[in-house]
């Protein structure tokens, strides 16, 4: 077991401010997602009746109903979460972080106004499926973190077990292949330009999480050698 390293607090009130004000923002930006999906379900059920739903509504419906799950797991394990044994220094680790899990969020949530052909049938059945692989996969991978998840880098537990066995970072491989199933279904250059600027994110936070893992858990290096960091037998 590693020694626990804390970050030396003179004052409680500062602490506990740290701690908890991004929780609960964090908490209440996925708390809120999942709610505003839930409440236009409601709708549709209130319209519709449970009886006027059919298999389609219920099979195209499929990778949202997992993202709401997902959401509300995530809403959970953000209030439960463990104190940190360390984190990363400063605000530009922050910055990635947070620019990472929630740039292209904001940007499909702007829907921004640029004409674009309507996708084919193959291309919306690819990202359908895409999404739903996606959405899965990040239920299963953020189960199996359970309480150790965290946006800024951060060491709670180190996680080996599982989705880790294989690869270091399988929640950044399944939301890509979310973000991969968005910018299919849009036709304008610029979305490829943002995927590529998110990609450039995240392979950022892997390098500044690894780097806070490393220092607190001295195992990690031998962890890191025996695993692929993304795509196994790839890179």
């Amino acid at each position: 077991m590693s020694p626990i390293r804390r970050h030396p607090r003179t004052d409680p009130l500062a602490q506990w401010l740290e701690e908890w004000v991004p929780r609960l923002l964090t908490a209440g930006w996925f708390g809120l997602s999942a709610g505003l999906r839930i409440l236009s379900g409601v709708d549709i059920v209130k319209a519709r009746g449970w009886a006027g739903l059919t298999l389609d509504d219920w099979v195209l419906n499929a990778p949202l109903i997992v993202l709401t799950l997902f959401n509300l797991v995530l809403t959970v394990l953000v209030l439960l979460r463990r104190r940190p044994i360390d984190s990363a220094r400063g605000l530009y680790p922050r910055c990635v972080a947070f620019l990472g899990t929630f740039l292209f969020v904001l940007i499909v949530s702007l829907r921004l106004p640029i004409p674009m052909a309507p996708p084919s049938y193959w291309l919306s059945m690819i990202s359908f499926l895409f999404l739903l692989v996606g959405g899965v996969g990040s239920l299963i991978v953020i189960l199996w973190l359970g309480r150790s998840f965290s946006i800024v880098p951060q060491a709670r537990r180190l996680v080996i077990a599982g989705p880790y066995r294989w690869v270091r970072h399988p929640l950044y491989l399944v939301e890509e292949v979310m973000i991969a199933a968005t910018a299919i279904l849009y036709s304008p250059p610029y979305w490829y330009i943002l995927l590529a600027c998110h990609l450039a994110l995240q392979f950022e936070r892997m390098r500044l999480e690894e780097a806070v893992l490393r220092r607190a858990f001295p195992e990690y290096a031998a962890y890191a050698a025996r695993t692929a960091r993304l795509i196994p037998g790839i890179y």
